[in-house]
């Protein structure tokens, strides 16, 4: 029996983001300004002046769209595909897992596996949950090109019983997730 799903996850903002996105708007702010005093002063140069302050507020724009992230997770049969998505605009596929070669995979709030989750050692972790506050975010152990890699995710229930079916013996999902 095939399996398909497909489920999209909006990366809630951190306060990093927030402090990007008030940093852009302070510097096209003063950009602006210093622009205008320059356009006072060489009026014979306003038009190009006036194409730079529009070229910079656009460019504020696309900085500050480019934090608007989600992430989509596509389970097909025994491997999920992780995109990533800016803007609803721009797509780049991050990670793939093939779950029939995984180490483990849990809810990093099981209590059975709060000890393993905070002990990843030398594993590089990858976090594509859109937050990691919720209930259901899972983690995924694995190695690639001989290197340990941690995926953090938040599937759906019904993506979660797919990822059982393709794995039972190291799919571990948590009570009430199902």
């Amino acid at each position: 029996m095939d399996v398909f799903c497909e489920y999209i996850v909006t990366k809630k903002k951190d306060l990093l983001d927030y402090l990007l996105i008030f940093s852009v708007a302070v510097a096209a702010i003063i950009i602006t300004y210093i622009l205008m005093m320059l356009m006072i002063m060489f009026s014979p140069f306003s038009t190009i002046i006036l194409f730079l302050i529009v070229g910079v507020w656009w460019g504020g724009v696309q900085l500050i769209k480019g934090r608007n992230i989600e992430y989509e997770y596509i389970l097909t049969n025994n491997e999920l595909d992780i995109d990533k998505i800016v803007a609803k605009s721009r797509r780049k596929r991050v990670c793939s897992v093939d779950f029939n070669h995984i180490e483990l995979c849990a809810s990093i709030s099981d209590p059975d596996f709060l000890n393993v989750y905070n002990n990843h050692g030398e594993k590089t972790v990858k976090n594509f949950a859109g937050d990691l506050a919720a209930n259901n975010a899972y983690f995924v152990d694995f190695s690639k090109d001989s290197q340990q890699v941690r995926v953090i995710f938040q599937p759906s229930k019904r993506m979660l019983e797919g990822i059982k079916k393709a794995n039972m013996r190291f799919v571990n999902i948590k009570e009430g997730d199902l």
